[in-house]
């Protein structure tokens, strides 16, 4: 007799609950993926990746390190890119 008094508080079809869990599992995925860009950046802008470009040449009257930074710049800004829109 009680449990027809209370109502319930969620009603959720088994469609909506595999919508929700397909939803989390991408967010998932997509933290999964940024924290390895965070790593793979972390490591490519560590010392012994930039002493690779630490030379006296100038391309363009411009520093090859200073080249190297932004190229590793563009490339985390792309990955991210491709990343948010999967």
């Amino acid at each position: 007799m009680l449990f027809y008094l209370v109502k319930p508080i969620f009603r959720i079809t088994f469609a909506q609950f595999y919508k929700a869990q397909q939803t989390m599992l991408k967010d998932k995925n997509k933290i999964q993926r940024l924290i390895y860009l965070g790593v793979l950046f972390s490591l490519l802008l560590n010392y012994p990746i930039l002493s690779a470009f630490n030379k006296k040449v100038l391309v363009m009257n411009i520093p090859l390190l200073y080249i190297g930074i932004f190229l590793f710049w563009i490339l985390l800004i792309g990955l991210l890119a491709i990343s948010k829109t999967d």
